[in-house]
């Protein structure tokens, strides 16, 4: 089995982006930091992070409760885990706060998924619908339906389970995209199918192989904008709990 040392190595060689949670009296805490090559390690203390934002009050109660930081970053096709806690911080003239986080004893390691998904919120300028033709399980037309999330490889939407009619997993469907600025049609296999009652259901599509390097090359920076918003959005709400 390949040492926590090595895995935590190579993180660091890849600039790697982990999610960091802390339990609090209030709840959970999610924020996302950058591990750094640059004092890459403090001796045998730790690693530096580089964190979006942050506010020194906030770090500096959790580096003097030692409060447990659970870990978590993509290491290729693993998703690698650890509990660690804040060691230290510095500002950096880049911007944003660093902090030394503990060097593991032990990391946990399982597959992930190789296209990882991001959630459609509410003000995310992204739509999508479900086309209706001979060929598909879908009634004739276009039928606007609620895109819930989106990655490289496929889609999740909910719909009215009366425009499906007696779906199952892989049938084949035609998805309508509309993201940044730019519509797409692409064939879709089915690969789950959830009724949530109330005539509603919920499909996971997978793209089909044949889906143009055009969409392809489109969905993935619209993905990284997403994620970057996300980061973001953790980071300040994560500051605004414990302010």
């Amino acid at each position: 089995m390949e040492s926590s040392d090595k895995i935590v190595k190579r993180l660091i060689e890849n600039s790697t982006v982990a999610t960091l949670q802390i339990r609090t009296a209030k709840g959970v805490l999610s924020v996302e930091a950058r591990l750094l090559k640059e004092g890459s390690r403090d001796g045998d203390r730790g690693v530096w992070l580089r964190l979006a934002g942050g506010e020194s009050d906030f770090i500096d109660r959790l580096i003097e409760s030692a409060s447990p930081v659970l870990a978590q970053a993509d290491d290729g096709p693993r998703r690698v885990t650890f509990v660690s806690s804040f060691l230290a911080r510095k500002r950096s003239l880049l911007g944003g706060e660093q902090v030394l986080l503990g060097w593991p004893g032990e990391i946990k390691s399982q597959e992930r998924r190789k296209a990882p998904r991001e959630r459609i919120t509410e003000d995310v300028e992204a739509r999508a619908s479900l086309i209706g033709q001979e060929s598909t399980a879908v009634r004739s037309g276009v039928h606007p339906v609620q895109l819930c999330d989106l990655s490289t490889e496929g889609a999740c939407v909910v719909c009215m389970a009366r425009t499906v009619g007696k779906i199952q997993s892989g049938d084949a469907l035609h998805l309508q995209l509309h993201f940044g600025g730019r519509e797409f049609r692409t064939a879709t296999r089915v690969c789950r199918v959830q009724d949530l009652g109330k005539g509603l259901v919920r499909l996971g599509l997978r793209f089909d192989e044949t889906a143009d390097a055009q969409f392809r090359g489109q969905i993935a920076p619209f993905l990284e904008d997403l994620k970057a918003r996300r980061v973001k959005m953790s980071l300040k709400q994560a500051l605004g709990k414990v302010a």
